[in-house]
């Protein structure tokens, strides 16, 4: 019994003793003065959220606050041909924004100069119809009949109308104003538009909210891109919706910018806009989601100049230019590098 007790003291003892020591080395650890640590590279993170909800903001997008430097040859080469194409008459001036998916990199390029929209403006009055339609399911299917007596304006690109005297569904009248850019449908769209739901589209996602029918209203390529974010993210729409929304976008059928630029074949959500004076001053713009081996980004380009084919072949050229800066097999700059493939 007597020896259990020794036996039982000396433990704890030990254990006493054993803790004052990494007592007293712990301390002097903690009281070596520490060498503070520099992050270096570091950028910290834009966060946006939908607004208009009373609990919960759900997530818009997030990506790096300052441009990537992956991109910064590409910028530097489209410098060079604004530049260029200024000096020659054939541009007034052009801003281009760029932005992947795969880490949110971005780059931008004269990316808040304001310019008038024109068709682009579409796009936030399909993503309207459809958020309606989440609300108030049928309104795709409510019938419209064109009378021919609404004013159009006059475009340059227009494959595909709607006939006077003919009855069509919303739905089949988002069709014709994306794919086909179809301002006779984008006419009766507007008209029958909840004008509340527009208003919100644009404050749910963070930009000024416009007047549709102001012909003097202004959106830069940072700002419009914000529409492809929420429809790549789904964060406004269902992902239903979103899904439906970009697949439309597949199916524009202009061109002469971005389509002419890339390899055949390579899949494109897009839409161009135009806009004109009546005289000499004209703009052309395209935006949209591009599709590589998988991954995906945004490309925006706004242009204004004298003539349009001139413009067209601008945002052609810079599609074209961004491909080259993609596929680039001597530079190590970690985007979307190609796969092999066995032929």
């Amino acid at each position: 019994m007597i020896a259990k007790k020794k036996a039982l003291t000396f433990v704890l003892v030990t254990s006493v003793l054993s803790s004052a020591a990494t007592f007293i080395a712990v301390r002097k650890v903690s009281n070596k003065k520490e060498t503070p640590v520099e992050l270096t590279g570091e950028c910290s993170y834009n966060i946006k959220r939908l607004h208009g909800y009373e609990y919960i903001k759900p997530l818009e997008y997030a990506e790096p606050e300052h441009e990537s430097a992956l991109y910064n040859s590409f910028k530097t080469k489209i410098e060079a041909i604004v530049a260029e194409k200024k000096k020659a008459g054939l541009l007034n001036n052009a801003s281009v924004y760029l932005r992947d998916f795969k880490k949110g990199n971005w780059m931008s390029f004269q990316g808040k100069v304001p310019f008038h929209p024109g068709s682009l403006i579409k796009v936030p009055i399909l993503i309207s119809y459809l958020k309606f339609e989440e609300y108030q399911p049928g309104i795709l299917n409510a019938p419209v009949t064109f009378t021919g007596a609404e004013y159009i304006p006059s475009q340059s690109y227009n494959s595909k109308q709607i006939e006077v005297g003919k009855t069509y569904t919303i739905k089949e009248l988002l069709d014709y104003m994306i794919k086909y850019s179809d301002n006779n449908a984008t006419f009766l769209l507007k008209k029958n538009l909840n004008v509340a739901q527009f208003k919100k589209t644009y404050d749910n996602v963070g930009l000024p909210v416009p007047n549709i029918m102001d012909v003097n209203y202004s959106l830069s390529a940072e700002d419009f891109s914000v529409f492809l974010k929420v429809l790549y993210n789904a964060g406004y729409l269902s992902i239903e919706n979103s899904e439906y929304a970009i697949k439309l976008l597949t199916e524009c059928d202009f061109k002469d910018g971005f389509v002419k630029g890339l390899p055949a074949g390579t899949p494109v959500a897009h839409k161009f806009g135009e806009w004109g004076d009546g005289g000499a001053n004209h703009e052309l713009h395209e935006s949209g989601i591009i599709y590589i081996d998988g991954e995906a980004y945004i490309l925006t380009v706004m242009t204004s100049g004298k003539s349009i084919p001139e413009l067209a072949k601008t945002i052609q050229e810079l599609s074209g230019l961004f491909d080259q800066e993609l596929d680039d097999p001597n530079k190590a700059n970690g985007l979307f590098p190609k796969k092999n493939v066995v032929m």
